[in-house]
């Protein structure tokens, strides 16, 4: 995401604090999104409860994150 903002601004947007940290923001949003949805699908499948973030990854992928 930050990859693409970089290619269409320059590096203004690295420049740009504002337009920075709303791509940085989006990226923190999206994150949470993708962990909140692996909780779920390892919750539904009976997955012991996680301790850590990346446990929850493994649980809903099968594989090590």
């Amino acid at each position: 995401m930050l990859d693409e903002e970089i290619q269409r601004h320059g590096t203004a947007v690295l420049e740009d604090k504002f337009l920075l940290l709303a791509v940085l923001h989006a990226l923190q949003v999206a994150s949470q999104a993708l962990i909140d949805l692996a909780a779920h699908i390892a919750s539904e499948a009976g997955a012991a409860v996680p301790s850590s973030y990346s446990e929850i990854l493994r649980s809903s992928s099968g594989r090590a994150a």
